[in-house]
């Protein structure tokens, strides 16, 4: 198993830049990140989906857009194999754990990162990183449509991750996700 680089992050994309070799923006267009929006997709609408977006375009990389929902493990692999890293962005936990389970991808995106593929988790991104997603649960609610049984995260950080334990972050996953 490789080292592993990882970046879990509540919001905002500030440390991707030194988290990425510290690279000057002339050299970034060089640096391809697969990014994973999946998360985002109950709350597409959400002006702070459509921020996080931009922010992360803002810095100058070569994006690779991926809705793990509509590849197969095989297109995944493919992906994974032509960038420098993945992007994981935020929304609601529970809908990108049922789509990576559902999908079969799961496994290949934690042996990846176990390889040492760099990993930058935003919210939800960085929530699934941990051993269970529960807690997420319990405070945002789950989102319609979900039925996870199992609520344990790809376990590549042996720790429970709640970013926004600090409440600063509006509710609004809370009143957008009940059934």
């Amino acid at each position: 198993m490789g080292d592993m680089k990882m970046l879990r992050l509540s919001r905002f994309v500030g440390a991707v830049p030194k988290f990425l070799d510290g690279m000057e923006a002339a050299a970034r267009a060089a640096t391809s990140i697969a990014y994973v929006d999946d998360a985002a997709q109950p709350l597409e609408d959400e002006p702070f989906a459509k921020r996080e977006r931009a922010q992360f375009q803002d810095l100058g990389h070569t994006l690779v857009p991926v809705t793990i929902g509509d590849v197969t493990v095989d297109d995944l692999s493919t992906v994974l194999d032509g960038v420098d890293a993945i992007y994981v962005a935020g929304g609601m936990a529970d809908h990108l754990l049922d789509v990576l389970r559902h999908t079969e991808t799961d496994a290949i995106l934690a042996d990846r990162v176990r390889a040492g593929l760099p990993y930058i988790g935003v919210s939800a991104g960085a929530i699934i990183m941990g051993t269970s997603i529960d807690p997420a649960i319990a405070l945002d609610g789950p989102t319609k449509g979900v039925s996870l049984e199992d609520y344990s995260g790809l376990g590549l950080v042996d720790a429970v991750i709640l970013p926004h334990a600090d409440g600063l972050l509006p509710p609004i996953h809370r009143r957008l996700s009940l059934r």
